[in-house]
């Protein structure tokens, strides 16, 4: 049976743990090439680690989704390895405010959070890369 992610690119963040973790490893076991991130890097590199035990592939590209240039950074990662992109799906937990400073990583509304990571010349440079789709997952 064919897998049905076979072949895809995805990124997932928040796939250190919880869903975004059973994310990450279901979308490899489909056939999905994964990005793995997460704020913290050791919980990204166990995923991947678990990912690569399987024969899936994957790549830790850990960081702070919220960071101006971390889109730019994890999408070039995407692309530079597999040639382009086709799943962007965001995990970002409430629990990722660990304090009052962290009051600028607003989950509210959910659209300018997803602006944020995926703006302008980001999306524009995917079109030519994303042969069979681009699919943005909230």
């Amino acid at each position: 049976m064919e897998k049905m992610l076979k072949d895809r690119v995805a990124i997932i963040t928040g796939s250190g743990r919880g869903i975004g973790r059973a994310a990450a490893l279901l979308f490899a076991q489909e056939g999905a090439k994964v990005v793995v991130s997460d704020i913290d890097a050791q919980p990204a590199e166990e995923v991947a680690k678990a990912i690569k035990a399987f024969g899936g592939e994957c790549l830790a590209v850990p960081g702070d989704v919220t960071a101006p240039s971390f889109a730019e950074t994890i999408v070039g990662q995407a692309v530079q390895t597999w040639g382009g992109l086709h799943i962007f799906r965001t995990m970002y937990p409430p629990s990722a405010l660990k304090s009052p400073e962290d009051s600028d990583r607003s989950f509210s509304p959910e659209p300018q959070r997803i602006k944020k990571i995926c703006r302008g010349p980001l999306i524009e440079d995917l079109s030519g890369n994303c042969s069979g789709g681009f699919f943005l997952v909230l």
